[in-house]
């Protein structure tokens, strides 16, 4: 750097502390106008030679002072005026005469301008640079040149430009036309018309600006004021900041008049309140304290610490005052809180009069179109004309197209018909959706279109047209759904209905009326509200009208009345109960119309006696108090503990009494259930009736029978046609015998009859008793102890057993013995054919006591009666029936019809169809049953009376009931 200072009266120039220049500062002068060049230069000459005599030459950058401080041009031509002058007369003029400098000093020798132009440095120490008709009348004020500019203010300076005044003191204009800076320290950098009016305010540049008070700033543009303290307007057009600390970034006509407000930019906005913000975007206004704009067109916000951030026409009104609504926040969207205007979906714009509504304190939405956030601290997250009524209500999105009434407010059924959602209860949330209205406290509706979630707490998880209107109530979805009642539960399905405490898992058309009932789902299933703690668990068309009803499925079933209570129906269809405990199990058009009964299966069964009970089967009546019926066809159990095991027709009125199965069998007490009680028939057909015409064949009875009176205490083990009408008596089997004395006995055969004769026993066949206590027989055959193989006696006019000629069959067994009946052959060693007809006992020590075409065929087998029975099994056993076969070791047919005991140790009780399928020790109790397991009794249904209700005191491996659950003691 070079040095310039005065040493000793000289002008000493240095370089890096080498001596370059030493001369006489009088002898020394400046070219002023070289400090204004594109690269100031400090040019020195000698005075008295004229200025083409350089002695010095250097860019002013180089240079500094003594204190090796760089000059500046104003600290450049201070030294200069202190040290080395300005010759004004011209060097080397011998101090008179050519003045080719082109400054001078002004008049009074205190300033200095260009000798050319005009100007007038009439201030203390004011210099003017050049130009023309320039005045610098402050105390050390400065213009560098242009035209017609004055500086009035001391030490105010003008770098040039036309018609610039600095009227302020220290106040300056940079350059341009027609500025002002009139006040302390205030500037205009250039530009046109600018007015810095204010102390220390600031226009950089721009036209027709005003920066009218303290501190206030204009940073370029047009027509733009900032007139309050601290304001600021960075650049546009016709911007305003009016308020203390205001700030406009740009744009165009807006105007932040409160204190501390900001505009970032765009046009038309306005912030008209404390701390009040508007991002850009156009014509927004946030008049409230805090209140801010993002950005976007024409937002709206009246309120204190509210936010728009963005959109189109959104609205935040607070009704009184700026605090009503205070805190609202709009993250964007179109036409927030307002009505009415006309919405076009290509362009987004929302054109026409719109009305504002009031909005909720602390609400907010955060998108969307037209929503309304009414009610305090409400959300609208998004979505469509969407009404947030309820305080601290939510809505996350959805919606639909239009939102407003035609009473210009906000009017929720309009949204609610329309497509909107609405939350009207404290609390409610709709998360999405379509026409969904929440109007509870605390209401819940998730999504789906025009649910309704009306009372406290209520839900609905999705959905169309669902209405959850009871407290706590609740609605998965599915379509025209109602849940009314309090806590009360519908899953989904289709117009389902649930009252109080009722539940519906799904299905259609069910309606859940009583207290805590429970449909499954299914369809048109009803449990009316008289049936608290009922369950339907599906099917269609099932009702339950009593309480701690159930039925599991099915169609058309019904537990009615008003005294049925914690009945059951398992399934099927068109069944009914209408008594307490009543139980079916299955099956079509079975009843049940007393209590504690129970129909297991089949069809058209009615179990109308107190604990009575049909397995299955088809039109069997149990009406008689714990009557029983196993299975079959159209049997009748009347009397009291009365029972048919199957068959079919089989009809009892007698109390005690039993038909193991058979077809068309009868007992009838004449007077009264308690006349002939106890009587059993064990199978076979048409006993204890006349009449009607029965088919070898088929074994078929037909047609119309008569029936007779049965003895009491009275037994028919099988057969066909039989009648046990005395007391006490019995019937074996065979055909068309009767039993008519006290105490008689027919073993089988055909056409025997006892007459009225008591204890008469009849072991033949046609044989007709006339004498009391005596046993008839056709022809008899006695084995003695003796040597001979057996004798036989017949029975003389008198009636003494006489010695006769032994008649045995040539082909008959060794020992056997045909008591009786027709057409009966005893094949086997020991056989015993007792009566009946077409009877085969070809087994050794096998036996058949009655009926017809019976066989049996292996040792010690029995078929003691019945039709086309066969007992194969070593000590097999069929007691009666029709076409059974016990094939198996040891195994047994009680009765019933075309039964098949094929494993060893096995047991048919009686019933139709039924096989143990060579399963060993497996029983079967029913009908229509094959057995797939050993050791294992099977049955349709099974009904376990006083079965106990604690394992306390029972046998390991007895069965008792743990809360309704079996249990088996260990």
């Amino acid at each position: 750097m070079i040095k310039l200072q005065i040493v000793d009266g000289s002008l000493q120039v240095s370089s890096n502390g080498t001596i370059i220049l030493v001369a006489p500062k009088n002898s020394c002068a400046i070219d002023v106008l070289s400090l204004y060049d594109a690269i100031p230069l400090i040019v020195i000459y000698n005075k008295y030679l004229g200025t083409s005599t350089n002695i010095f030459t250097q860019p002013l950058a180089n240079c500094v002072d003594s204190l090796d401080v760089p000059f500046s041009v104003n600290t450049f031509i201070d030294f200069a005026e202190l040290n080395l002058g300005f010759d004004t007369f011209g060097g080397g003029c011998g101090g008179g005469g050519c003045n080719t400098s082109p400054f001078q000093y002004n008049t009074n020798l205190t300033g200095i301008e260009p000798i050319l132009g005009s100007n007038n440095a009439s201030g203390g120490l004011s210099t003017i640079g050049g130009g023309s008709d320039n005045t610098t009348s402050g105390y050390h004020s400065t213009i560098g040149g242009g035209d017609c500019s004055t500086a009035f203010g001391d030490h105010s300076t003008i770098g040039g430009g036309l018609n610039n005044c600095a009227s302020g003191n220290c106040a300056t204009i940079g350059g341009g036309q027609e500025n002002t800076a009139s006040n302390y320290y205030s500037i205009v950098g250039g530009g046109r018309l600018n007015t810095a009016s204010g102390s220390f305010s600031t226009i950089s540049g721009g036209r027709c600006n005003t920066a009218s008070s303290n501190y206030t700033t204009v940073g370029g543009g047009f027509q733009n004021t900032a007139s309050s303290l601290y304001a600021t307007i960075g650049g546009g057009y016709l911007n305003y900041a009016s308020g203390n600390c205001s700030t406009i970034g740009g744009g165009y006509i807006n105007i932040a008049s409160g204190n501390c407000s900001t505009i970032g930019g765009g046009n038309i906005n306005t912030a008209s309140n404390t701390y009040a913000t508007i991002g850009g975007g156009s014509c927004n206004t946030a008049s409230a304290t805090n209140s801010s704009v993002g950005g976007g067109r024409c937002n709206i916000t009246n309120s204190r610490h509210s936010v728009i951030s963005g959109g189109q026409r959104n609205i935040v009104q607070s009704p009184t005052n700026e605090c009503c609504s205070l805190g609202v926040t709009i993250g964007g969207g179109i036409g927030h809180n307002t009505t009415g205007g006309t919405f076009n979906a290509t362009t987004g714009d929302l054109t026409g009069a719109i009305t504002c509504c009031n909005v909720g304190k602390l609400s907010t939405i955060g998108g969307g179109l037209r929503n309304c956030a009414i009610g305090g601290y409400s959300t609208i997250s998004g979505g469509s004309c969407n009404i947030a009524c309820g305080v601290n209500s939510f809505i996350g999105g959805g919606g639909g197209f239009f939102c407003y009434g035609n009473s210009g407010s906000p009017d929720y059924y309009a949204c609610y018909k329309i497509g909107g959602n609405c939350t009207i209860g404290e609390s409610s949330v709709i998360v999405g959706g379509n026409c969904n209205i929440a109007f509870g406290c605390q209401s819940f509706v998730g999504g789906g279109l025009y649910n309704s979630a009306s009372n406290t707490r209520s839900f609905v998880g999705n959905g169309r047209s669902n209405t959850s209107a009871g407290i706590y109530a609740t609605i998965g979805g599915g379509q025209n759904n109602c849940a009314f009642g309090g806590h009360s539960f519908i899953g989904s399905g289709i117009c389902n209905r649930a009252t109080s405490y009722a539940s519906i898992g799904g299905g259609r058309y069910n309606f859940a009326c009583g207290g805590f009932s429970f449909i499954g789902g299914g369809c048109f299933n009803i449990v009316s509200n008289t049936a608290c703690l009922s369950v339907i668990s599906g099917g269609c068309c099932n009702c339950v009208f009593q309480n701690f009803g159930f039925i599991g499925g099915g169609v058309f079933n019904r537990i009615t009345n008003t005294v049925s209570s914690i009945s059951s129906i398992s399934g099927g269809c068109c069944n009914s109960i209408s008594s307490t405990f009543g139980t079916i199990g299955g099956g079509q058009c079975n009843s049940v119309s007393n209590s504690c009964s129970v129909i297991g299966g089949g069809a058209s069964n009615t179990a109308s006696g107190l604990q009575s009970a049909i397995v299955g089967g088809i039109c069997n009546v149990a009406s008689g108090n714990n009557s029983f019926i196993g299975g079959g066809v159209c049997h009748t159990t009347s009397a009291t503990n009365s029972s048919v095991g199957g068959g079919c027709c089989n009809i009892t009125n007698s109390r005690f009494s039993t038909i193991a199965g058979g077809q068309r069998n009868i007992i009838q007490s004449p007077t009264n259930e308690c006349c002939s009680l106890g009587v059993t028939i064990g199978g076979g057909i048409g006993h204890n009736s006349s009449g009607g015409t029965l088919s070898t064949t088929t074994g078929d009875l037909t047609g119309t029978i008569t029936c007779v009176n049965a003895g009491k205490l009275s037994t028919i083990g099988g057969g066909a046609r039989n009648q046990s009408v005395g007391a006490c008596s019995f019937i074996g089997g065979g055909l068309s015998n009767c039993a008519c004395g006290l105490f008689s006995a027919i073993l089988g055969g055909c056409s025997n009859s006892t007459g009225t004769c008591a204890c008469a026993m009849i072991i033949g066949n046609n044989i007709t008793a006339n004498r009391v206590c005596t046993t008839f027989v056709n022809d008899l055959t006695i084995v003695s102890a003796s040597s001979c193989s057996g004798c036989c006696v017949g029975i003389s006019t008198n009636g003494l057993l006489v010695p006769t000629t032994v008649i045995m069959a040539s082909s008959g067994g060794a020992g056997s013995t045909i008591r009786s009946g027709n057409s009966n052959s005893a094949g086997g060693s020991f056989a015993t054919a007792s009566g009946g007809c077409q009877n085969n006992a070809s087994g050794q020590t096998s036996t058949i006591v009655g009926g017809a075409c019976n066989i049996s065929s292996n040792v010690h087998s029995s078929a003691l009666a019945g039709v086309v029975n066969t007992a194969s099994g070593y000590l097999g056993f069929v007691g009666g029936g029709r076409n059974n076969i016990a094939s198996g070791f040891r195994a047994m047919i009680s009765a019933g019809t075309y039964n098949t005991s094929s494993g060893d140790s096995s047991a048919i009780l009686g019933g139709n169809g039924n096989n143990t399928n060579t399963c060993a020790f497996a029983m079967i109790v029913g009908d229509s049953i094959t057995a797939d397991r050993v050791c294992t009794t099977f049955v349709n249904n099974l009904s376990i009376k006083n079965i106990p209700t604690s394992s306390a005191g029972l046998p390991s491996g007895a069965v008792w009931s743990n809360s309704g659950v079996l249990s088996i003691v260990t």
